[in-house]
């Protein structure tokens, strides 16, 4: 039992020493991802769209991570499946057609769209895509279409791509080529 617990400007250390950082500024040399996307406003809706995107680059925030999921056809779209489930209704997105996703989300995004809206500068910001899954089955060769994806918008040093483990991010890294590097942040 700790008799002092930590408050926000007094850390502990693993030994259980204070670390006081009262005194730090935040210079920028920290990144900071916002979480789905979210503006955090009321009005955040789980289906990012176009304008949600550049309303989140125009933020000011350096860094966003966003969710994937594919359709029953293999469109691949921004948006976390269970969030998106809820909001519309649905018993899963993964087994709705990217026809029927749209109608459902009018204005989704599409992850290629996405990507093509980063390539013109439009977002500026760095993107932390996680390909959520609907089971194991194809997953592998999802991530690594979305890795040459990113590589062929040249986003190597602006996209990150979530993964489930060193292993699998070694795998990856080395299908993929020794362009994937640790993107500037």
């Amino acid at each position: 039992h700790n008799p002092h617990p930590a408050t926000p400007d007094v850390l502990r250390d693993v030994d259980g020493a204070d670390i006081d950082h009262s005194n730090a500024l935040c210079d920028g040399s920290v990144a900071v991802f916002s979480h789905r996307g979210n503006l955090g406003l009321p009005s955040d809706s789980p289906v990012v769209t176009r304008e949600s995107l550049l309303a989140l680059a125009r933020s000011g925030v350096p860094a966003a991570d966003l969710d994937l999921f594919w359709t029953n056809d293999g469109t691949v779209f921004v948006g976390h499946p269970l969030a998106l489930q809820a909001h519309l209704g649905v018993r899963s997105v993964f087994d709705l057609s990217a026809e029927s996703l749209e109608q459902h989300a009018p204005g989704i995004m599409r992850c290629d769209r996405m990507l093509q809206l980063a390539d013109t500068g439009s977002l500026n910001i760095t993107i932390a895509l996680d390909l959520k899954r609907d089971g194991e089955a194809d997953h592998r060769a999802r991530l690594e279409a979305l890795a040459r994806q990113v590589r062929a918008h040249r986003l190597e040093q602006s996209v990150l791509l979530w993964v489930s483990s060193a292993a699998e991010a070694a795998e990856l890294q080395e299908k993929c080529g020794p362009h994937f590097k640790r993107p500037m942040l």
